[in-house]
């Protein structure tokens, strides 16, 4: 946490953004719920693609990736199961190859049902600082 010394206004600071925006990726690919609108944008914007690059991706009209991430239509399995596996795809780190050795056709659809939506609440992430220096982790708040 920085703190200005003029007007004592405080900045929280993240120091690895992206290794944080990898961990909540990993998270996401992994829940056993089709994506929803906000986690389909966090994701595409986490690859750093505008909604035609993904769309030219998945083979899909971009007005596709419009309707889900503005909540008008929801992404259908396929195009789901298609966005999680073009995630590990292109982000090519060891985090993201651990994944993929974790990730396989047969579990997804053996162990998660990806047609049912996600229940209510949505769980949110939190980023909880640890004691050592520069460190982070992510847990799933739990529902008040």
């Amino acid at each position: 946490m920085f703190v200005c010394l003029n007007c004592k206004g405080q900045a929280a600071v993240l120091p690895d953004a992206n290794l944080a925006s990898e961990l909540i990726a990993e998270t996401l690919i992994q829940q056993c719920f089709k994506l929803n609108y906000e986690e389909v944008r966090f994701l595409r914007k986490s690859m750093r693609l505008r909604e035609d690059e993904l769309a030219l991706l998945l083979r899909v009209k971009p007005t596709d990736i419009f309707s889900w991430e503005n909540k008008i239509t929801e992404i259908d399995s396929l195009d789901d199961l298609r966005l999680r596996l073009l995630i590990i795809d292109i982000i090519k780190n060891p985090l993201f190859k651990k994944i993929e050795l974790k990730l396989k056709l047969a579990d997804i659809f053996g162990n998660c049902d990806y047609r049912k939506s996600r229940p209510n609440p949505i769980p949110k992430i939190i980023l909880k600082p640890v004691p050592t220096h520069f460190n982070f982790r992510i847990e799933v708040a739990k529902p008040t």
